[in-house]
């Protein structure tokens, strides 16, 4: 089974599509992390860990690789993510979205049209695609939200454009900018990360990205889509707002697992962080794995705030480290105990394998740069 990124380097299938390019493991972690929160594509602290999964499929930001021809969701897992075969995988991906346009700040006069292209929902994880295209090509071209005149013009990923600014090349081209955005808005849904993928014609793809936290088989969800003009110097930035409401069905079957350490051992860290338990839910296409560790040494609530950055990297025996895809949506859960020491528990979302008896964990400090404890990790019978 190949993985997305021996898609990007060897693929002989997506050739047409994408622009290829050569990533080394440190890079591809690097593009994997993404802030947990409402806000998007913004850098966070150092245990606020995420992964703005479908951005490392498509569009791997905005520097790595250009896509100029979509891949839809039903295509990007089928036989490639997963060992699927393609009609399990329709079963999970929604191509006709059911959705309504509840609210706008403009009638019919709105310099760019959204529509919910595909949804994905699994126990972990909800993907939603929301196409976004300009009513007046010829006058406008849509960027990503965050996307200035003076950014490197690759941040509008247009196929063969790689020179100077993005107010560079909209001034050449006798154009204006729309920045675009969408955002799952629901309070039930604690993150959303967020990434683009322009097509040939103009289109620009928004591939929103949440964990699952609702936990429903029906969800009824809003999604709120918003453009400005990249020149709009106004007090709100002149931003429109549109909001949909729209179904996702869960199709997935979820099995839970547990994993135990052979033995107790603290790890080498300031606070003597203890792994007590992996708990693994497990789907067709992800694993929901979220570690349960304590800590042995006191530690106050500014300081796990500010200073605290553990987290786990998985391995099956043979070395082979589990494909890390995203932060499970609620960030680090911690309950204090009286002697000033914590229970705590972060779920990470990876690829979905067939699960060993057996699994290695290693305790990694962000904060030290290192691994501060190893764990032999056995399925609880």
């Amino acid at each position: 089974m190949k993985n997305i990124y021996d898609l990007l380097n060897d693929s002989e299938q997506y050739d047409e599509n994408i622009e290829r390019v050569e990533l080394t493991d440190i890079e591809k972690r690097k593009i994997l992390k993404h802030v947990t929160g409402k806000s998007t594509r913004k850098w966070g602290s150092k245990r606020m860990m995420a992964v703005a999964a479908f951005a490392a499929v498509l569009v791997v930001g905005t520097s790595a690789y250009a896509a100029v021809k979509h891949i839809g969701l039903v295509d990007y897992y089928a036989g490639n993510r997963v060992n699927l075969p393609r009609e399990e995988v329709e079963k999970l991906v929604d191509t006709d979205v059911q959705q309504k346009l509840v609210s706008s700040d403009v009638a019919d006069d709105a310099l760019v049209n959204f529509n919910i292209r595909e949804a994905l929902c699994d126990d972990n994880q909800l993907v939603v695609e929301v196409e976004a295209v300009p009513t007046d090509p010829e006058h406008y071209i849509l960027a990503p939200e965050d996307c200035a005149l003076d950014c490197p013009v690759t941040e509008l990923l247009m196929e063969g454009v790689t020179e100077g600014t993005v107010g560079e090349y909209i001034e050449s081209q006798g154009k204006e900018v729309l920045n675009v955005g969408a955002m799952i808005v629901d309070d039930s849904i604690a993150e959303n990360s967020l990434d683009f993928v322009r097509e040939k014609d103009g289109t620009l793809i928004i591939v929103i990205d949440c964990g699952n936290t609702i936990k429903k088989n029906n969800m009824n969800l809003t999604c709120r889509t918003t453009y400005r003009n990249v020149n709009d110097s106004s007090i709100d930035g002149g931003v429109v707002q549109s909001e949909f409401a729209f179904q996702v069905t869960d199709e997935s079957n979820a099995k839970k697992f547990v994993y135990v350490p052979d033995e107790a051992v603290a790890s080498e860290d300031t606070y003597g962080s203890m792994l007590d338990e992996l708990v693994v839910n497990q789907t067709e296409l992800t694993m929901g794995i979220t570690a349960k560790w304590h800590l042995t040494k006191p530690l106050s609530e500014k300081e796990r705030s500010e200073d605290y950055s553990m987290t786990f990297h998985i391995y099956t025996e043979d070395g082979t480290e589990l494909r890390f895809i995203r932060d499970g949506g609620q960030g680090e859960i911690g309950s204090q105990l009286a002697d000033g020491t914590w229970e705590l528990e972060h779920t990470y979302v990876y690829e979905t394998i067939n699960l060993p008896d057996t699994l290695i964990v290693e305790a990694y400090d962000y904060d030290k740069a290192e691994v501060v404890g190893k764990y032999t990790v056995h399925l609880k019978k």
